[in-house]
């Protein structure tokens, strides 16, 4: 006989009811019991609620880490909050077998006003352990976490890196059989989140199961064999991490040829006198590219329409590391100085030569504007990840100048 799953989720579905509660939503919730239990009853109008997941079915074994990726509004952490029974699914079952402990959202089971100590402690009693258990651990714990010089502090002033930091320690060591961490990695600076990719290596191998959501494909493939992609609520594909991600890569490629689906994105902002109306991934040569190699230029195709006449326009590409916290690679031109009439297309290619980027997914910022910096349009990791392949592993920290960089306009 196989090992018994750790981790079983079968046709789980979440949906959220829209507006306000009143006696309409009292007597559609009537309705759904009804039919659950065989009462014959109308259905409710589908239009009052979202589905946030539909049939959602996976397993995990012990020992195992599964990637959960998708898109914002993919339904991650809906599932995440149901697994963490946070709140509870609409439809089907999940089964977890063993102590849980979830790492959510910043600041997630730790009380304000409580010092690091006593947090410490306290979720360690929630959890299940004694006294002696989590003393066991205490020592391990701050030195992981680097707050000992603050574990006596109220957690309310700690920055929000050494929440992360003690919480994931917290998580980590006080031995739960299934850790379900939700993102909150990118608030750690690089070193931190080695760090705790290492940990969570570790832990994996002693049996611990883990179920990993971030938008960091990097941290993704370094941890997790096996990954999930949702869309809409539904899983797309349940595989080897390695296809997973090409096949959300690719699903995404369609937002850089045409930017209608990310119109009303919150990422997107800016005047609207000036659009970007299709953006393009491509080699020099301006055929379009999937991923590029390390010593491969990396080249963006644009499409930018003028909405209202322009006194003049400029383009800013900033590449950023994998958890969007700093700038490694920043590029500027004047697409023209010259006034641009409404309704004009201006058609341009930006070459990045050479870009020194380590193997990774990198969120790329585009902007659109005067060359006095009034904001036309701007896209904040509204499009897929530049996707840098090759053999090594090491993170770029260098910023590439003006000269490194080519515009060329295009008929």
């Amino acid at each position: 006989m196989g090992k018994t799953p750790i981790i079983e989720v079968e046709n789980l579905g979440k949906r959220y009811r829209l507006g306000s509660i009143g006696l309409s939503s009292l007597i559609d919730e009537v309705r759904v019991l009804g039919r659950r239990i065989g009462v014959p009853c109308n259905a409710p109008d589908s239009s009052k609620y979202l589905t946030a997941l539909e049939e959602i079915s996976f397993k995990v074994e012990p020992g195992e880490a599964l990637g959960i990726i998708g898109q914002n509004g993919a339904g991650k952490s809906t599932l995440l909050k149901i697994l963490s029974r946070i709140t509870e699914p609409s439809a089907g079952r999940a089964i977890l077998r063993g102590r849980v402990s979830s790492l959510l959202e910043v600041g997630t089971g730790f009380h304000p006003d409580m010092t690091g100590r006593e947090n410490i402690y306290l979720n360690g009693a929630l959890c299940g352990l004694t006294r002696s258990e989590i003393k066991e651990s205490f020592d391990s714990i701050v030195h992981f976490a680097h707050v000992e010089k603050f574990i006596d502090t109220p957690v309310k002033r700690y920055s929000s890196g050494m929440f992360v930091r003690l919480a994931f320690a917290v998580a980590a060591h006080l031995k739960p059989d299934i850790l379900i961490i939700d993102e909150v990695l990118a608030v750690g600076d690089l070193g931190f989140q080695k760090k705790c990719i290492e940990k969570m290596q570790d832990v994996t191998n002693g049996g611990m199961a883990i179920l990993f959501v971030s938008h960091n494909m990097q941290m993704i493939r370094r941890l997790c064999s096996r990954s999930m992609l949702l869309h809409k609520g539904k899983v797309v594909q349940t595989g080897e991490t390695g296809e997973v991600i090409s096949t959300y890569i690719q699903a995404n490629e369609g937002v850089g040829t045409n930017l209608e689906s990310a119109l009303f994105s919150e990422r997107r902002r800016g005047t609207g006198l000036a659009r970007f109306s299709s953006i393009t991934y491509c080699n020099k040569d301006g055929e379009p590219k999937k991923n590029f190699r390390l010593d491969e230029p990396a080249s963006f195709q644009f499409e930018i329409i003028a909405k209202e006449e322009l006194s003049s326009l400029r383009v800013l590409i900033e590449i950023k590391t994998e958890n969007e916290q700093e700038k490694i690679i920043v590029a500027g031109h004047d697409v023209t100085r010259e006034k641009v009439h409404s309704g004009t297309k201006l058609r341009f290619r930006v070459t990045l030569a050479p870009h020194n980027l380590m193997p990774g997914s990198y969120p790329i910022y585009f902007w659109a504007g005067t060359v006095d910096h009034l904001h036309f349009d701007i896209l904040d990791n509204c499009l897929p990840p530049l996707d840098i392949t090759g053999a090594h592993l090491n993170q770029a920290h260098s910023c590439l100048s003006q000269s490194d960089s080519t515009l060329t306009m295009l008929v």
